[in-house]
């Protein structure tokens, strides 16, 4: 396992556009794929806009372009609960099956190893087990934002459909500490 491990960060030196990482549960053929951009974010700057982030409403739902995009602004808070969820969501095989979906995740990471940006493409799964070729929407996580956006054709079954069981998990968060 170990050198698995040892070779995907050798070929990343080697090749630094694009690589496959395998994901903490550790289950086959579920992972990231990484693609290396050749910029470093200001992490100075990140902080201040993270620390803005503290200050704004929990959660605003922005419809866009005619519903076919749904903009999430979020608190910098609510931004990684939802974040950690919708990772749950890629991950998670119980919960792909009941949606019927399959995940690809891909992780952009700047040249410091800072990661600007995470990108699912949500595609459904069909009677025979196997996925779309096009995807049914994709999710574009921005780290640096605290933001979302959902695009596609199949947006509304984000909205509808995956949106309000992230949100339910996210209302059984305790609010205080013990």
């Amino acid at each position: 396992m170990a050198s698995n491990s040892s070779n995907a960060i050798l070929s990343c030196k080697q090749q630094p556009s694009q690589y496959l990482v395998s994901n903490s549960v550790n289950k086959p053929n579920l992972g990231s794929i990484i693609k290396s951009k050749d910029y470093e974010i200001n992490r100075h700057k990140n902080l201040i806009k993270k620390r803005k982030h503290c200050g704004r409403p929990f959660m605003n739902i922005i419809p866009k372009d005619g519903g076919r995009q749904l903009k999430i602004e979020c608190s910098a808070g609510c931004f990684e609960f939802l974040k950690a969820e919708l990772e749950k969501l890629a991950l998670d095989q119980e919960l792909s099956k009941t949606f019927r979906i399959s995940c690809i995740v891909e992780k952009s990471v700047d040249t410091a190893g800072n990661l600007p940006q995470i990108t699912m493409k949500v595609h459904i799964i069909r009677k025979n087990g196997s996925r779309t070729a096009r995807p049914k929407f994709t999710i574009h996580i921005y780290n640096t934002q605290c933001s979302l956006l959902s695009s596609g054709a199949w947006t509304q079954d984000f909205q509808g459909e995956i949106l309000p069981e992230i949100i339910k998990n996210l209302d059984q968060i305790p609010t205080s500490l013990p």
